[in-house]
C-alpha cells in the first residue's frame, strides 16, 4: 500500500504508528502494526569564519587553526570537513562529531604545513542520524605564507609576519 503525500506530509517528526486492516469474504479481520520514525526536518549545517578572517597567515600556519561551525538536527552525528585546492580536488579530510548544535576541529600544523600558498575551500557536510543530508557548507580560506605572496594575490597585508621578503 501507499501512504497518498498528502497524508505523509501532515505527519510530524518522531514516531507514527501505521495499521492495516484486512478482511476476508467472511468477515473475519486481522490487523497488522508497524512503527516508523518520520523524519521530514532534515540537518542544516554551517562554517564560520576561519582563521580570524578566512586568510591563514604565516604564524598560524605554524600553530594550526581551529575549524567550527554549528548543525542543527545532527548531534551526535559525524561531521566531515574537507579541503579542496583551486583545482577543486580534495588535499584533506578531517572528521569531528557534532554536539549541542556545534562542531569544531583543529587543522594541525603538520597538515597545514602540507599546504601551499593558495585560495582553499573548506566544506563541510553531516547527515542525520536517518541518513538525511544537509546541505555542505564551505568557506573560501586564503593561505599566505609570505607577503609576498599575501601583496600580489590580494590578500591582507595585515596578516602578513614574515617581513623579511627580498
Amino acid at each position: 500500500a501507499t501512504i497518498p503525500s498528502t497524508d505523509a506530509k501532515v505527519l510530524a517528526n518522531g514516531t507514527a504508528t501505521v495499521t492495516a486492516l484486512v478482511t476476508d469474504a467472511n468477515g473475519n479481520q486481522a490487523t497488522a502494526s508497524q512503527t516508523v520514525t518520520v523524519a521530514e526536518t532534515g540537518p542544516s549545517i554551517s562554517i564560520g569564519v576561519v582563521g580570524q578572517n578566512d586568510v591563514v597567515n604565516v604564524t598560524q600556519t605554524t600553530t594550526g587553526i581551529s575549524i567550527s561551525g554549528t548543525e542543527s538536527n545532527a548531534d551526535g552525528q559525524t561531521v566531515t570537513i574537507t579541503i579542496l585546492n583551486s583545482a577543486n580536488q580534495v588535499v584533506d579530510t578531517l572528521t569531528t562529531v557534532a554536539s549541542a548544535g556545534t562542531w569544531a576541529t583543529t587543522l594541525n600544523q603538520s597538515q597545514l604545513s602540507a599546504l601551499q600558498s593558495g585560495v582553499y575551500t573548506i566544506r563541510a557536510a553531516v547527515s542525520d542520524q536517518n541518513g538525511n543530508a544537509a546541505l555542505p557548507a564551505s568557506e573560501t580560506v586564503t593561505i599566505a605564507r609570505s607577503l609576498e605572496w599575501v601583496g600580489t594575490s590580494g590578500g591582507d597585508w595585515s596578516q602578513g609576519t614574515n617581513w623579511s621578503g627580498g
